[in-house]
């Protein structure tokens, strides 16, 4: 964090640890349902029709994407592209 030098090319700065099921039970569950709230935001905002229809629209291009043979269909870039687009018209509706 203090080096000034520029990061690689393709490099955000940003590192992601996606915790395991033990550590996400841990430590993540019990905030979940301690902070009051957050868990009825939580699914107010998992229910709204505009994050239903991105979820189904990602659901389709995921099986698409892990079809067999001529029935496969996209990449794993326009995969992510996807997910990013889909997150951007959320957070700005």
């Amino acid at each position: 964090m203090n080096q000034r030098a520029p990061l690689p090319e393709g490099d955000d700065g940003f590192r992601v640890i996606h915790p395991d099921l033990e550590l996400s039970t841990a430590f993540g569950w019990p905030a979940y349902v301690e902070l009051p709230g957050l868990v009825h935001a939580c699914r107010s905002f998992l229910s709204e029709a505009r994050v239903l229809e991105a979820e189904a629209r990602l659901r389709k291009y995921w099986k698409g994407y892990w079809g067999r043979g001529a029935d496969r269909v996209g990449s794993s870039a326009e995969w992510r592209a996807l997910c990013s687009k889909e997150l951007e018209a959320i957070v700005r509706q």
